[in-house]
């Protein structure tokens, strides 16, 4: 029985004493070494298709730009020249039912106004001068009837022969800054209209106060209309893709799997400019008045389906 015993543990010594040693060797050394391969997967071609939604509708929104520009000696009368045309404009067009929210200045501006002829300065001619000149002294050496006249003197050598001189000088600008004869005083603002049968209207008003500067209309749709149609235009973009990538699918014998993603490309709000006739000319006196015509436009959105394929 010892022997067996001894037999039995003789192994076990070894073996706790190599695990043992083992753990040692850890502690001094750090944690062993441990490698994971990498395995790249390559997935199915993946598989795009792209459509447009496209809505029609008629513009309710007229948008018009009213300018006023007035030159006066002082910035102050410019500037208050202008501000009673755009405050009258402003005025006239709230009774309209415009809300103020809808009337926003875009441009205010004053700037000086400079001579655009000045005066030329002109500087003496030598030519002139020496022709004066000889002129004068022939003239002071004049004798009275019966006197000798010296020979050299008489001689007309002097005005035929003038002594060389320097080509004359062109006239020229006085040098320095330009000459402020003014101030010019610019206001724009742009009015929003809904309906767009008060773009007339606006015309009349902006006339009748003076406005010297005024846009065509640019027609469009108010926001809210702008974003439901958006919403129908991408819907019918995405039926179509969908429609598009099952037909190219079963032509083609590709496999498409999951949809995987949906983006939207640009969208397109409608906003144009259409030319008019005013219905007021610039006096103010009463004319034809002719029918603003905003026609119809398109509100149009892209989006792209991409499909995993198997």
């Amino acid at each position: 029985m010892k022997e067996i015993g001894k037999k039995v543990a003789a192994p076990v010594i070894i073996i706790l004493f190599t695990l043992l040693c083992l753990l040692i060797f850890i502690r001094l050394s750090g944690p062993l070494p441990f490698y994971v391969q990498n395995v790249n997967t390559v997935k199915d071609p993946l598989f795009t298709v792209q459509a447009t939604g496209e809505v029609n509708t008629i513009p309710d929104t007229v948008l018009i730009s009213v300018g006023v520009s007035k030159t006066a000696k002082t910035v102050e009368d410019a500037k208050s020249q202008v501000d009673t045309a755009i405050n009258n404009i402003t005025k006239e067009v709230k009774n309209l039912g415009i809300e103020e929210k809808n009337i926003k200045t875009t441009s205010y501006s004053i700037t000086p106004k400079y001579d655009d002829n000045p005066t030329p300065i002109r500087y003496p001619n030598p030519l002139e001068m020496q022709q004066q000149t000889s002129t004068n002294n022939t003239n002071s050496t004049s004798t009275s009837p019966g006197e000798p006249v010296a020979e050299e003197e008489t001689s007309s050598e002097l005005l035929i022969r003038p002594k060389p001189i320097s080509p004359p000088i062109s006239p020229s600008l006085d040098e320095g800054d330009p000459r402020i004869i003014g101030y010019t005083a610019y206001a724009r603002i742009e009015i929003k209209s809904k309906p767009i049968e008060k773009a007339n209207q606006i015309y009349n008003i902006a006339s009748k106060y003076g406005a010297n500067r005024i846009g065509s209309p640019q027609f469009t749709v108010d926001d809210d209309k702008q974003k439901e149609l958006q919403k129908e235009a991408r819907n019918l973009a995405i039926k179509e893709a969908k429609e598009k990538a099952s037909e190219i699918s079963k032509i083609s014998g590709l496999n498409l799997g999951k949809l995987l993603d949906v983006s939207e490309g640009g969208s397109y709000y409608p906003m144009y400019s259409r030319a008019y006739d005013m219905g007021a000319s610039m006096d103010g006196e009463e004319t034809a008045v002719t029918q603003l015509n905003p026609g119809e436009t398109t509100v149009r959105t892209t989006v792209t389906l991409t499909y995993e394929t198997y």
